[in-house]
């Protein structure tokens, strides 16, 4: 009966599974020796407190949601990405290069194009692992995965030599 309901008002399901999320912290926090009471003070002021702390939960949460859409696009066509991480990592360097090669650290026109270049980048990145299964019949799992180590890899060598 409730599937039925939650198949007919599907905003429904999204409230219930924030319910069931609360509903298990309610019962773990407290077996993990929380005090559920006072951490609530602290949970607010560091997450929406004040500018600075809104700003910070902000920017996290749209790096999770774009990192989450890196698997949700591809899982909806019937693939597998678990390369979300390393197409962000490859992104990241990619606006930290176009930033850093440009030299107007500050401008709109540099935010602009450093967008554009982690975005391509990100793509680009994701479509090695398109390549190798169209081309080789390579899983893509195990291939996005892999690329999240060589990504990081190529984030390390250019924080450390550049």
């Amino acid at each position: 009966m409730f599937s039925s309901i939650l198949q007919k008002r599907p905003y429904l399901r999204g409230i219930s599974r924030a319910l069931i999320v609360i509903g298990a912290t309610i019962i773990v926090l407290p077996l993990l020796g929380i005090n559920i009471f006072g951490s609530l003070p602290s949970l607010y002021r560091g997450t929406l407190g004040n500018p600075y702390s809104l700003a910070q939960t902000l920017t996290v949460m749209a790096v999770i949601l774009l990192t989450g859409a890196a698997a949700l696009v591809p899982f909806r066509a019937g693939f597998v990405n678990l390369g979300g991480e390393g197409q962000l990592t490859i992104g990241a360097t990619a606006t930290a290069v176009v930033v850093l090669s440009v030299g107007e650290s500050g401008s709109l026109a540099t935010a602009i194009v450093a967008l554009i270049a982690a975005g391509i980048a990100g793509a680009a990145w994701g479509g090695i692992a398109s390549f190798l299964y169209e081309k080789f019949g390579a899983n893509e799992v195990i291939s996005t995965l892999m690329l999240n180590f060589i990504s990081f890899a190529v984030a390390g060598y250019f924080i450390s030599t550049v």
